[in-house]
């Protein structure tokens, strides 16, 4: 929206707008400055409640800030303009159950029905309000994942401990680690109703979370995971729901629902994580840190907090402190340690890398040590110029894993830039590319080879390929021109090594500028 300020006056008198105020807003909107937006859409709303435009951009600024109050206004005046989004009538059934107005919150689900974003999820929830209003209601169990979660925290709820128990058991097998959320919430509302033996039941195995939990309900100390109220079921539902989004690329949608969770249920440190992986997926790394962060003075999700601490903040560019506290846990575990080999090699500190994995496999013995560790071992000394350590290791790494294209990509390739048996190389490289056959990396390195083993034909085949699917990687380009030098395409090879020097390494602009002046030998 242009605003055309002509005198000092006119200045004044804008600023003192809706206009002007919407127009701050919607320039910190822009510049991902939330708390700026909150603010100002904030004093637009109470300047102009009655404009759609303003009311919507106040509630999207409201959920994505994670301000509930800016958020709930901006869709009361959606509701009473009558164009209500359907995630905003969703946080209209939130704020009708925190404040345990019932009724509000029955006309909110009734409401929700005629809509078919989020019809599915009527019958969950009204299960739990018939559950605190009395109401004989017959429970609906959704096909989903989330229908079965929902019965067994509800059934316990209801007093109902042995069929609620047998509803977690049936789904621990099927997925391990979505359970363990499960699995801490049922046996939460279990300690609650005084049914340690049986919340103690669900907790076994070595996650930190549920060794934290398991500490706690044995000291009969409560948890804040609790599901026991309509909002509580409400912010568990929506937090799962935002985590299946997230894993699946829909990020805009994983992180709405998961600050509606977080409206529904501040308190809750499982619900606030979820929130946090939300954001990380979305690459929105400081609102994660500031929703992880509050997290680490959690009993159940200290440990957790804390290694998302350290992914964001190494995201943000803040290696040093990520790599301090990072480095204190290394001594708990093999996972710790291997991190802290995963945040040095990303930081081109190879050496320190691969001491670190050489740590860690010492730890769990040579023999114990999986595929993975001895990848990334030799990966590291590979990138650290250590080929004559870094074969070894990656052969070893092969025996364990031996259809890991990542690990035929790297041991294929790093024996054809040495001119290592560059027939074996190809039979790596050929069984790389029939497991990821749109993996750019990979087609280039069989491509690449292609052309050691002398078949410049096929290598441009394939190396042509390889650009089509990434046409802006540096390596694939260079690899293309020399290829195309190879066939007297010298006009192409040029271009192609002009365009590999626009995204090179700073270490390869000399040899693409040599290249493209005076050609290969």
């Amino acid at each position: 929206m242009p605003l055309v300020v002509s005198t000092p006056l006119a200045a004044k008198r804008l600023d003192n707008s809706a206009l002007a105020t919407y127009a701050r807003a919607r320039i910190a909107d822009g510049l991902k400055d939330s708390a700026s937006a909150v603010s100002s859409y904030n004093a637009a709303l109470t300047l102009a409640s009655d404009a759609t435009t303003v009311a919507f951009r106040a509630y999207r600024a409201g959920v994505d800030g994670g301000d509930y109050r800016l958020a709930l206004r901006a869709a009361q005046a959606l509701d009473r303009l009558d164009i209500v989004p359907p995630d905003a009538r969703l946080l209209l059934y939130i704020s009708a159950v925190r404040d345990r107005d019932w009724t509000t919150a029955r006309k909110r689900l009734d409401q929700m029905h005629s809509q078919d974003a989020f019809s599915f999820l009527v019958p969950m929830l009204g299960s739990w309000l018939a559950q605190v209003t009395q109401n004989d209601v017959q429970e609906s169990v959704d096909g989903s994942a989330y229908g079965p979660e929902n019965h067994a925290l509800l059934a316990i709820e209801r007093g109902q401990y042995a069929q609620g128990v047998t509803v977690v058991r049936s789904l621990w097998p099927t997925d391990p680690i979505r359970a363990r959320t499960l699995r801490l919430a049922a046996a939460s509302g279990l300690a609650v109703r005084k049914q340690r033996g049986l919340a103690l039941s669900l907790l076994t195995g070595d996650d930190p979370s549920v060794i934290a939990a398991r500490s706690a309900i044995s000291r009969g100390k409560r948890t804040r995971v609790v599901v026991d109220t309509p909002a509580r079921a409400t912010a568990f539902l929506l937090a799962r729901m935002a985590g299946d989004l997230a894993m699946q690329g829909s990020v805009r949608s994983a992180i709405t629902l998961a600050r509606l969770a977080t409206f529904a249920d501040p308190d809750n440190p499982q619900v606030a994580l979820a929130a946090a992986t939300s954001f990380d997926a979305a690459d929105r790394h400081r609102e994660a840190l500031a929703l992880a962060d509050p997290v680490r003075r959690s009993p159940l999700f200290a440990d957790a907090a804390v290694s998302m601490r350290i992914d964001q903040l190494d995201a943000l560019g803040r290696f040093d402190e990520a790599y301090a506290e990072a480095r204190p846990r290394a001594a708990r575990s093999t996972a710790d340690l291997a991190r802290l080999g995963d945040l040095a090699a990303r930081h081109s500190r190879y050496a320190e890398a691969a001491s670190h994995y050489r740590s860690a496999i010492s730890a769990l013995g040579e023999d114990k040590a999986g595929g993975d560790l001895w990848l990334a071992l030799g990966n590291a000394l590979d990138l650290g110029g250590d080929w004559t350590s870094a074969r070894p290791a990656l052969e070893r790494a092969r025996k364990l894993s031996p259809d890991d294209p990542r690990l035929l990509n790297q041991l294929g390739y790093g024996m054809v830039v040495r001119g290592e048996d560059v027939t074996r190389a190809l039979v790596l490289l050929r069984r790389a590319n029939d497991l990821q056959p749109e993996n750019a990396a990979i087609i280039d390195s069989l491509g690449w080879a292609e052309y050691r083993a002398g078949d410049v034909e096929r290598a441009t085949v394939i190396l042509e390929r390889a650009r089509t699917l990434d046409p802006a990687e540096p390596d694939i380009a260079e690899h293309l021109g020399d290829v195309y030098w190879a066939r007297g395409r010298h006009i192409d090879a040029r271009y192609a090594w002009s365009a590999a020097r626009i995204g090179a390494i700073a270490a390869a602009i000399t040899r693409l500028e040599t290249k493209i002046d005076r050609g290969l030998p």
